[in-house]
């Protein structure tokens, strides 16, 4: 049921558009077909495509019609999907959405050059949206076009404004392929952390490369805040812990520490940490 009632979420997202660009009567007719479809039993994908492409006016309707039927292929068949963005974008040649999921379908197929043609034509059309600037950065990060991607990463950040997404995305390139630029990812994830204050993925990030840089202060606040958002996250609780034992306090590490144990008994991670830190207190007493 619950598999059932995402997938006619889905649809209806989908057909939102559509509703908005027909006469009363068409969109009558498109809702009566799609109550049949959506509530009965046996709803699934494919009885949407077949009612969509069954409708009367189906030929003469205008390309949000199309869009949504080739986004429905798309989750079976790629193929017949392109066929269909192509049928869109005779009706209507600046169809941004179009030309972005012709980009995913080369992408996956391997055709690399292809998908990034693509995705740079949905940017000229809609210079607005930051799943494209991603998409193609994304693209040009496999290709090792690193400074490419970074470009794509501010001309995003420029034309669409605020968006989090975008400064994570080129905090991360910076982060796998920038070991030296650590004060980039830090102004992009701060910015970000301005756009979405309570995002773990974001805090995480912060925290560790403050860590990395020894800012040991910040990545212990960073990473406290990640903790008050979800105070079960492992590796957010073996950062702080690793900023007591960095600044010596090694026994309020192993305490910490010892909270993620509580959490996770078995990970390995926590119990070699935990190791380390026992034997650098062992040594420390030692040496007194």
């Amino acid at each position: 049921m619950n598999n059932k009632i995402l997938s006619i979420l889905l649809c209806f997202i989908l057909l939102a558009t559509v509703f908005q660009n027909h006469t009363e009567a068409v969109k009558l007719q498109l809702k009566l077909k799609l109550r049949n479809t959506l509530f009965n039993n046996d709803f699934s994908f494919t009885s949407a495509i077949n009612e969509l492409g069954g409708v009367d006016c189906f030929s003469d309707c205008n390309h949000n019609i199309r869009y949504v039927l080739a986004v429905l292929y798309f989750q079976s068949d790629p193929k017949k999907a392109e066929s269909v963005f192509k049928q869109v974008l005779e009706a209507k040649k600046d169809h941004a959405p179009s030309f972005y999921h012709l980009g995913l379908i080369k992408y996956v197929d391997g055709k690399i050059d292809e998908a990034i043609k693509y995705f740079q034509t949905a940017i000229k059309y809609d210079n607005k949206v930051s799943l494209y600037y991603n998409s193609l950065a994304w693209v040009y990060l496999e290709k090792e076009n690193l400074q490419k991607a970074l470009n794509v990463y501010e001309e995003g950040i420029k034309n669409v404004g605020n968006n989090d997404s975008l400064y994570f995305n080129k905090s991360l390139a910076l982060s796998w392929y920038f070991k030296d630029r650590t004060e980039g990812i830090i102004e992009n994830m701060v910015k970000a952390l301005e756009i979405s204050p309570n995002d773990e993925e974001y805090l995480l990030l912060l925290g560790f490369t403050y860590l990395k840089i020894k800012n040991f202060k910040d990545a212990r606040s960073t990473l406290t805040r990640l903790l008050r958002v979800n105070p079960n996250d492992i590796y957010a609780i073996l950062g702080v812990a690793t900023t007591y034992k960095e600044t010596g306090e090694i026994e309020k590490a192993i305490e910490i520490a010892k909270t993620a144990l509580e959490i996770e008994p078995d990970n390995k991670v926590v119990l070699e940490e935990l190791k380390e830190y026992e034997s650098e207190l062992e040594k420390q007493k030692k040496e007194k």
